[in-house]
């Protein structure tokens, strides 16, 4: 094969390539953070309205979303969307503050979150830390419960 082809060829490869494996990589993710679980119980069909924080971050399981998500305080849950690049196998989440566990403070090395326990109806538990100390206290606020604040 010529050069000049092995080059015309070598972006489209490369591209193609890359966005199979980002393609997996966003599905593996959707499956080990449990959101793919929380999705088959809290889908949002629709976007409520409420309050909305953009680029927010927090982990579910072990998995983190630094900067991912727009999260919506609603009042009848917590809505969580990611962005455009982890949309594959995250579909928009509106968790009903009734499937929340106690909050409760957590210090992690260097880092300070609130950490609660999303429970689906079949009994699957997601592990959420959130890292932001006002987003905690505003979920505080919805569980009716005082939570410490967090990094002090």
């Amino acid at each position: 094969m010529r050069p000049e082809i092995i080059a015309a060829l070598a972006v489209p490869i490369f591209l193609a390539f890359f966005t199979g494996l980002w393609c997996m990589v966003v599905l593996l993710i959707s499956y080990v953070s449990g959101w793919r679980a929380l999705a088959k119980h809290f889908r949002a069909e629709d976007k409520p309205s409420g309050r909305f924080l953009a680029m927010q971050s927090l982990s579910m399981n072990s998995a983190q979303y630094n900067g991912a998500l727009t999260l919506g305080i609603t009042e009848t849950g917590l809505y969580l969307e990611p962005i455009v690049l982890f949309r594959l196998g995250h579909a928009p989440l509106l968790i009903p503050w009734t499937a929340f566990r106690s909050l409760r403070a957590e210090k992690m090395l260097w880092m300070a979150g609130a950490v609660t326990e999303v429970v689906t109806n079949n009994g699957d538990i997601v592990t959420v830390t959130f890292y932001d100390n006002q987003l905690a206290q505003v979920l505080a606020a919805h569980l009716s419960q005082q939570l410490p604040r967090i990094g002090t």
